[in-house]
């Protein structure tokens, strides 16, 4: 995963919340601040490659913290406005920001402006996964899409959430409990069957021989993992899988 950087500095706890679990799961380091004087401090050691403001901060006006951001980095910003902040967008937008969103939000109209500002950035948020016998894994997660040597395929939002966070993990086993923290949220630690029928979704999608996984493997008792460039499968496993299970892959519904 090219683990991106997000800033999200944010005086509502909820909206941090948010954002740190939606960043995350699609993959990005994301760092959280509370105040403007903390966000200034840590700015530049955090290298973000996309700052989501707040013009509702505690200790710094609305106008003097977005040109206090655009000034230490040349990251996308993006401002948040709630209703109580009394700055027209257009000031925001002369002080610095690329774009404003007003609180409240819709996840995926905030998600699209982000991307469209990474973008337009030159980030590349793109996965891309060179598994040995199964070919050319690319994941984007902002568009949560998959491609499979080229062919798209078509994920519930589980399968992908798991997915990319088994590809992040660049073929190192991740815990079920993590994995369920992560992708589930807090309080499903104990929805193993949940993880188990996803897997078994992804391996219908993505294995050769979803029956004699090769890829997609299981560590009894302990987790998952998805090896990636770090075993190669044994020449014999995959003699075993005939050119003809190689199917077609399923398109995006």
């Amino acid at each position: 995963m090219n683990h991106l950087k997000v800033l999200v500095a944010n005086p509502d706890p909820g909206i941090r919340r948010l954002l740190r679990r939606h960043f995350e799961r699609i993959g990005c380091a994301t760092v959280v601040t509370t105040t403007a004087q903390e966000t200034l401090m840590l700015i530049r050691r955090t290298m973000a490659d996309l700052v989501v403001g707040s013009t509702a901060m505690p200790d710094m006006g609305a106008k003097e913290f977005t040109r206090a951001l655009r000034e230490a980095v040349s990251a996308p910003l993006i401002m948040l406005m709630p209703p109580s902040s009394g700055v027209p967008v257009p000031q925001i937008l002369d002080c610095g920001a690329d774009d404003c969103t007003e609180e409240p939000f819709l996840l995926a109209e905030f998600s699209a402006r982000a991307r469209h500002l990474m973008l337009r950035g030159g980030a590349d948020y793109r996965t891309r996964r060179v598994i040995h016998g199964l070919g050319l894994l690319e994941i984007e997660p902002f568009d949560r899409s998959v491609r499979l040597r080229g062919e798209s395929i078509g994920l519930t939002r589980k399968e992908f959430g798991v997915l990319a966070l088994l590809a992040a993990g660049r073929g190192q086993i991740l815990a079920n409990d993590e994995i369920l923290r992560t992708v589930w949220g807090n309080g499903s630690a104990g929805a193993i069957q949940n993880l188990r029928r996803v897997i078994s979704g992804l391996r219908l999608k993505i294995e050769p021989d979803p029956a004699r996984p090769l890829f997609l493997t299981s560590v009894r008792g302990i987790g998952y993992r998805l090896t990636a460039g770090v075993e190669t499968p044994r020449m014999s496993d995959l003699n075993r899988t005939s050119s003809a299970a190689f199917r077609p892959l399923p398109r995006c519904q």
